[in-house]
């Protein structure tokens, strides 16, 4: 039998005979009165599972695996349980472990997938977790950017790291995550932030005789649609022409409990949805139905169009026209409407999508009256601060716009000062 001693400043040790008949104290240090019982009580359970020579049940089993490493060798040191050994964990068994049976999204497996490959490159399938330190994973980080990879692209990876080998202590594989304090830095890449202006793709929709593809670049760029996730996952049923909303299903943020968000029916979106309702066969489910396939690579497909209208291929081609058309958006509505139509929070926004345009210092030393006014009404029509080259090239499409912009749609106008009542004299 096993009891429970109090020692001075509440510390406490648990007293046993082992079954050689030794004494033995297992020191606790400072816990409560429950804590400590709770510890003889399992080592009572080893005590008898070693004279009966029985393995251990799945609750001690598991009780010892959740235990931290102090206890256990404290454990270990009296004879209770073997010390544990790490030497079999490495990081291709870790990588193994996580990959099994991973249930993510495409995007995040390629993520998954390219930091698997650094990790490899970096430490060696057969690298012993135990031997990796802070010191090599801050040299692992060095190493990306000795590389050439962009602070976004380092920050991805090293919070991908991190979070493999938080995995690996809670599967208790390691004592600490050697990438607790390495600094990942900012994903926010500003080089590559490019406002798209409509003229530039409106130049393309004009050439475009694809209704399907015409149809992605004005959900994109004037509905803000995440392309293709949130495209292809578009159904008729999706489409209120009543009552002028877009139901939107979003794949990415289904998991944080907002599997669709609802968008007003803008006006350069109806006439393209139109066009797609009118020449969808019979029954048809999904409104986009050419590119479902994995096979297709709308990158290149909108590429080649580009190339074909004379206008410069900008950076993230389908979400620099999502990033575009939020920053249209957050001008014209209260943040918090613009960022709940674009599903995405305020603070990603700021981060990710919203852009200073040349129209907002135009507006800040426009004077008054009406050419204030008007440039406050066509404010998103002016082109954003981005890349100066790519915003200079794709200034050079002058056409005027084939399809009508949200602030003409919704006009802007100011209440006199005195109300709407006439006023008369005396």
């Amino acid at each position: 039998m096993a009891s429970v001693v109090n020692d001075p400043n509440g510390r406490k040790r648990i007293m046993f005979v082992d079954v050689g008949g030794t004494r033995r104290t297992l020191r606790l240090g400072k816990v409560s009165v429950k804590a400590a019982e709770s510890v003889c009580a399992r080592v009572e359970a080893l005590l008898a599972q070693q004279i009966t020579r029985t393995p251990h049940d799945a609750e001690l089993s598991a009780w010892l695996r959740d235990q931290p490493d102090v206890l256990h060798r404290r454990l270990a040191r009296v004879g209770l349980v073997p010390p544990r050994d790490r030497t079999h964990a490495t990081v291709g068994s870790l990588l193994d472990q996580v990959f099994r049976g991973l249930d993510v999204k495409d995007t995040t497996r390629t993520t998954y997938e390219q930091t698997r490959r650094s990790l490899e490159d970096g430490f060696g399938a057969g690298r012993a977790l135990a031997s990796i330190g802070p010191l090599d994973a801050e040299r692992w980080r060095q190493q990306l950017v000795d590389q050439g990879l962009s602070a976004a692209t380092v920050s991805k990876r090293v919070k991908t790291a991190r979070a493999f080998f938080k995995l690996a202590v809670r599967w208790k594989m390691i004592a600490e995550n050697p990438f607790a304090e390495v600094k990942a830095g900012s994903q926010r890449n500003p080089d590559r932030m490019v406002f798209v202006p409509r003229q530039a793709v409106d130049k393309v929709l004009a050439i475009c005789s694809d209704p399907q593809m015409r149809l992605l670049i004005a959900l994109a760029r004037y509905g803000a649609l995440r392309v293709p996730s949130e495209a292809l996952a578009l159904t008729w049923e999706h489409i209120d022409w009543h009552g002028n909303r877009i139901t939107v299903p979003s794949p990415k943020t289904a998991g944080q409990g907002r599997s669709t968000r609802v968008i007003p029916l803008f006006p350069e979106l109806r006439e393209p949805l139109m066009a797609a309702f009118e020449a969808a066969p019979s029954g048809a489910e999904y409104v986009v139905t050419r590119s479902r396939s994995s096979s297709v690579n709308l990158r290149t497909a909108l590429s080649r169009l580009l190339a074909r209208a004379g206008v410069p291929a900008w950076p993230k081609l389908w979400q620099a026209m999502r990033a575009a058309r939020a920053t249209e958006l957050a001008q014209e509505y209260a943040s918090h409407v613009a960022a709940s139509w674009c599903g995405h929070t305020e603070q990603v926004a700021m981060q990710h999508y919203w852009q200073v345009c040349d129209s907002d210092f135009e507006r800040a030393v426009g004077g008054s009256g009406k050419a204030a006014q008007k440039a406050a009404q066509h404010a998103a029509e002016n082109g954003c601060n981005g890349s100066q080259s790519h915003r200079e090239r794709l200034s050079e499409t002058n056409e005027k716009p084939a399809l009508a912009s949200v602030c003409d749609a919704v006009p802007v106008s100011q209440v006199t000062p005195w109300g709407f009542e006439p006023q008369f004299s005396g």
